[in-house]
C-alpha cells in the first residue's frame, strides 16, 4: 500500500481510501489506516468511513469523510453543497454516535 501512495504523490493524485469496512478486524489484528502510513499520506488523502458496514445501520446513509489538508476539505464541503447530499438524516447520527461509543459487544 505504502508504494501506491508513493506514486499518487509523485503524480500529484490525492488517494481517496474508502476504509468503510474498518471496524471488522479479526482478533489479534489492528486496524491501520492509510492516512496513518506517513505524514505525506496524511495530506494526500481522503479517508471515507462509516460505521454502516458494520454496525448494519446502512439504511440511515452517514459516512464520515476526513482529510487533514485544510484545502481538500474545502473542495469536499463545496462538493457535498453543490450536489445537495449535505443533509444528514437525525437517526443517522445518533447511531453513528452510538456505534463509535458503545461498539465493543456488538463486533464481537
Amino acid at each position: 500500500m505504502k508504494f501506491i501512495g508513493e506514486i499518487c504523490i509523485r503524480d500529484g493524485i490525492t488517494v481517496i481510501s474508502d476504509e468503510i469496512h474498518c471496524e471488522l478486524v479479526f482478533s489479534g489484528y489492528i486496524y491501520t489506516p492509510f492516512a496513518s502510513l506517513s505524514e505525506k499520506f496524511l495530506m494526500h488523502s481522503i479517508t471515507c468511513i462509516s460505521p454502516c458496514k458494520a454496525f448494519k445501520i446502512t439504511g440511515l446513509q452517514i459516512v464520515n469523510i476526513i482529510s487533514a489538508d485544510a484545502k481538500i476539505r474545502a473542495k469536499i464541503d463545496r462538493s457535498i453543497n453543490i450536489n445537495e447530499v449535505c443533509n444528514v438524516n437525525p437517526f443517522g447520527i445518533l447511531a453513528t454516535m452510538a456505534t463509535y461509543n458503545e461498539n465493543e459487544e456488538w463486533l464481537r
